[in-house]
């Protein structure tokens, strides 16, 4: 007998829309946490993936008063060009540890 589950996860968006700088436990300093919609075009993905990686602890992230934030460093960046702006100046902080 074979019996399958699915598990749904819903994260709560953050209501200011804006980063912050946060105390990010794994990289051990404090550094720009994005929302999972401005952490998307820095990675060159969907908000859906990445909520996937979220769910699969592949980036840093906690949550803060509601809100889900993304650690950049954590982030991987994918896309050429991924940046105007903020995405141009962390192309280097980015790299994963």
């Amino acid at each position: 007998m074979t019996i399958e589950t699915e598990e749904s996860v819903l994260l709560p968006p953050c209501s200011e829309g804006r980063a912050n700088t946060a105390w990010c436990p794994s990289c051990r300093q404090y550094v720009r946490m994005l929302t999972p919609e401005q952490a998307a075009p820095i990675g060159g993905v969907s908000t859906r993936t990445i909520y996937r990686w979220i769910e699969a602890n592949a980036v840093h992230f906690h949550e803060q008063k509601g809100c889900v934030l993304i650690c950049l460093r954590s982030l991987p960046l994918r896309a050429a060009g991924a940046g105007a702006g903020m995405g141009a100046q962390t192309r280097i902080e980015g790299k994963r540890k």
